[in-house]
């Protein structure tokens, strides 16, 4: 038996790669693509992002913005430029790898109550007239060969075509959601983008100005690594806020889907706690939540620099780079996991004093409830 569930898992996992492979070598050829297409683009051709921006901080800040051909967004009287390396294409990459992959694979999830629909169609199709040839066949129609068909081969033919007919209606139907989960990812990292981007502009303008004018802005503090901390932090933090808000919605979304099928979406409640089963903060568990923005952003922030770095020079200011990341990201971190672990032994301090209550009360569920508070 252990064999067979073994062979049966193994199955699984070759149809789930086979089934969504198309949906990740898609998204990559995309991220691939972009990247490429960035890093020969000038502000001309990445109008289709500047234009949005510098018009989402001149509404936020006032600050009229003139487009000079082959430079960018320009305003002369306080000296500042929009230029391509402000368009947020970098981030925008990220922002799609993190919602593309991380929830293709639940969005393209078939639902229960679709495929018995189909299932029931197919068999109210398929089954009347084959019986109906069946009994053509008994009344001496047709040759003695095939008179000697029971009815249960009969049905165990018509089963697996409509398995066969279920399973290509539910490919043609998942692959039409991943499709459409990839321009969802699209148009949704361009938007955040606009928004995130336009918001560390403003940031990046009136910062500095605040620290020059404090006497703040001495030593170690340079305006280029000022500029590297505001961009690191703002959207490291832009990057976390929005994944949880996807899969938020993404659960809530499949949870639905699979309610009106009639599943049971405990395991999707379960997933939505940063803590385990036994009430418990678990780190793995939230490390996990936060581990497909914290990759992506490592990946395409460093790693392919990295790479495409090697052998040229440049490696100093690579590394401080790298550093200055690092160090940010790990900073902003921190505070994030103390206060989940915080929250989750608060949480589980209620589930023991809950148990007590109840085993106080009813004493016969005692068992229950020393399981339930572990």
């Amino acid at each position: 038996m252990k064999g067979m569930d073994k062979q049966m898992t193994v199955k699984k996992k070759s149809d789930f790669l086979c089934d969504d492979f198309i949906f990740y070598l898609a998204g990559i050829l995309i991220v691939l693509g972009i990247k490429c297409y960035y890093s020969r683009a000038d502000c001309d051709s990445l109008r289709w992002i500047l234009a949005p921006t510098t018009w989402w901080v001149g509404f936020l800040s006032r600050i009229p913005f003139t487009y000079i051909s082959g430079t960018g967004y320009v305003n002369h009287d306080l000296r500042l430029l929009i230029a391509p390396s402000c368009s947020g294409v970098r981030f925008m990459v990220i922002t799609f790898a993190t919602i593309f992959f991380s929830f293709v694979h639940m969005i393209a999830l078939p639902q229960k109550s679709v495929l018995s629909d189909s299932a029931e169609n197919l068999w109210g199709n398929s089954v009347t007239p084959v019986f109906g040839n069946v009994k053509a066949k008994r009344n001496g129609h047709i040759k003695e060969s095939a008179e000697k068909r029971t009815e249960e081969n009969v049905v165990k033919s018509i089963k697996v075509k409509l398995k066969k007919k279920v399973k290509k209606n539910t490919h043609i139907r998942k692959r039409v959601k991943g499709l459409g989960w990839l321009v969802v990812s699209a148009l949704l990292s361009w938007l955040f983008t606009v928004l995130v981007n336009g918001l560390r502009i403003m940031i990046a303008i009136y910062l500095p100005m605040y620290l020059e004018n404090a006497g703040l802005m001495k030593g170690v503090l340079t305006q280029d690594r000022l500029h590297t901390m505001i961009g690191v932090v703002v959207y490291f933090i832009a990057l976390l806020t929005i994944y949880r808000l996807i899969g938020w919605f993404v659960r809530r979304t499949v949870e639905n889907d699979f309610m009106d099928g009639g599943d049971n979406m405990g395991t999707h409640e379960s997933a939505d706690n940063d803590t385990d089963t036994c009430g418990k903060p678990s780190l793995l568990t939230f490390m996990c939540k936060c581990a497909p923005p914290v990759f992506w952003y490592f990946v395409l922030t460093l790693g392919l620099p990295f790479l495409s770095r090697a052998g040229r020079d440049g490696t100093a200011e690579f590394t401080e780079f790298a550093v200055l990341v690092t160090g940010c990201c790990g900073f902003l971190l921190l505070p994030y996991v103390t206060m989940t672990l915080l929250c989750g032994k608060k949480h589980e301090r209620n589930i023991r004093r809950r148990a007590v209550k109840s085993s106080s009360g009813n004493p016969e569920k005692q068992y229950d409830t020393g399981k339930t508070s572990c």
